[in-house]
């Protein structure tokens, strides 16, 4: 489960999975190396430490049965100078909303080659905050957003570069920050023992952000939970705000 491109101090663990041709898990053993380094055992759906990469391409190999993975990923930073590969288009978005704590969101690109001329443009609504071109030879440019009342619904970031005759452009979305309206549901029991004969009476508690009651209306299901050994019960619910951000 390690994506392509990752942060060299946001992956602490990883984990093996197996999966038969219903696409369960399967428990089982797996041997595997990083970087040509020593061999090590783990089961699968166990977590793995991994200790702190640099910056760079690396590669995991791993043995389960008759079974081979070979995974190539790159490791980086976002205080990388320039790209950690050689490669002529590097672009990372470190999120696509702003985070309500104020937190920045990073956007990063750059590319390996020399004497590279970028040009950009930053869009909020219907107008163009800011626009221009700067060149860089084998560098990154690591620009940091936080929110402002000026970005409205948020920002639309526009790159594009040329380079041995061959173009390259990215478009980089950040909504503005949501307010956190997730409900925190707890379930209560009661029996009165006092009395012969009774039904235990189970009451649901639903609270917001703040932890006070709220209003709210409620679907509920039951089930068999020993089904679950067969196919896990999945029933999402994903109500989201519709941000209307500028269509470049």
């Amino acid at each position: 489960d390690i994506p392509q491109q990752v942060l060299t101090d946001s992956i602490t663990a990883f984990t093996f999975h197996q999966r038969n041709v219903a696409g369960q898990d399967m428990q089982a053993e797996v041997r595997y190396q990083i970087d040509g380094g020593n061999w090590q055992t783990a089961q699968t759906q166990a977590a793995q430490s991994l200790t702190t990469l640099r910056s760079g391409r690396h590669l995991l190999k791993a043995i389960c049965g008759t079974d081979t993975l070979s995974l190539a990923f790159v490791a980086f930073s976002l205080d990388d100078k320039r790209p950690c590969i050689d490669t002529q288009d590097w672009f990372y978005q470190s999120a696509t909303q702003f985070p309500n704590d104020g937190k920045p969101v990073v956007i990063q690109t750059g590319s390996s080659a020399a004497d590279v001329h970028y040009c950009y443009a930053l869009f909020s609504g219907n107008k163009v905050l800011e626009q221009g071109s700067f060149d860089k030879s084998n560098a990154l440019d690591n620009r940091k957003f936080t929110y402002r009342d000026e970005y409205g619904n948020g920002l639309v970031l526009v790159y594009a570069w040329t380079k041995d005759g061959k173009s390259y452009s990215h478009t980089a979305s950040i909504s503005r920050p949501l307010p956190d309206n997730h409900l925190r549901m707890k379930w209560t029991t009661f029996r009165d023992r006092l009395t012969p004969g009774q039904q235990e009476t189970w009451t649901l508690n639903v609270v917001g952000p703040d932890g006070k009651s709220v209003k709210a209306q409620l679907m509920s299901t039951l089930y068999d939970k020993s089904l679950d050994q067969l196919e896990k019960h999945i029933w999402t619910l994903e109500p989201y705000w519709n941000v209307q951000l500028p269509n470049v």
